[in-house]
């Protein structure tokens, strides 16, 4: 009889040890999960992204300047009065947008749209193939395949492909710009107005 208690008491103890252990590790396979759900442990967020054509981060092309400022604060606005339009710069973003300055009166209003979008440092999104300002010009081919057009604007080489994008090559062929403008209908070169406003905004930078 006392051997059946001995026995009974032991596989007691077992099943209480392996519950411990079955908790200890349910416990850890789940932590991460709440951690997850909670907020903490969480990976760092994507890159935000850059879609030819469309956006680079918050702004979007055709969108009004509103959007942008409720997700960036208010940039530095300056007027590009040879070309009627205005630049909205986020500088701590890396982002500059083009928008119509519709009245002409100089003053970027919360219904003026994007009509293109200049990308460079710190600016970290990255394209759905991973391409963006760093990656070298024979990545850029490699990803986007060899560009509709090649052209040099204010000293820095351009490719530029219909989707909607323009990549610009610092001395190193690494890429220092990226241009998002509405795609192109075919392949030829920015239009000469395009051209001017990057040119002169380009220059304005180098100051």
């Amino acid at each position: 009889m006392l051997g059946a208690r001995k026995r009974l008491w032991t596989c007691e103890r077992r099943d209480r040890t392996w519950s411990r252990w079955a908790w200890r590790l349910a416990g850890s396979a789940l932590c991460p999960l709440l951690l997850s759900a909670c907020g903490g442990g969480v990976a760092p967020p994507a890159p935000p992204l850059i879609a030819p054509g469309v956006s680079a981060g918050a702004l979007q092309i055709g969108r009004p300047f509103s959007e942008a400022r409720a997700a960036y604060e208010m940039p530095s606005i300056r007027a590009d009065a040879d070309s009627w339009q205005m630049w909205a710069e986020w500088p701590t973003q890396g982002l500059t947008g083009v928008y119509s300055d519709n009245d002409k009166d100089e003053v970027l209003d919360d219904t003026e749209t994007c009509k293109r979008i200049f990308c460079v440092s710190p600016f970290k999104g990255r394209t759905a193939a991973g391409i963006g300002l760093g990656s070298s010009r024979d990545l850029v081919r490699q990803a986007l395949g060899y560009p509709d057009a090649t052209d040099q604007v204010a000293g820095t080489p351009l490719d530029v492909y219909v989707e909607g994008i323009m990549f610009g090559y610092d001395s190193n062929a690494s890429a220092s710009l990226i241009v998002v403008s509405p795609s192109l209908r075919s392949p030829r070169l920015p239009s000469e107005d395009a051209r001017r406003a990057l040119e002169r905004w380009l220059t304005a930078k180098r100051q």
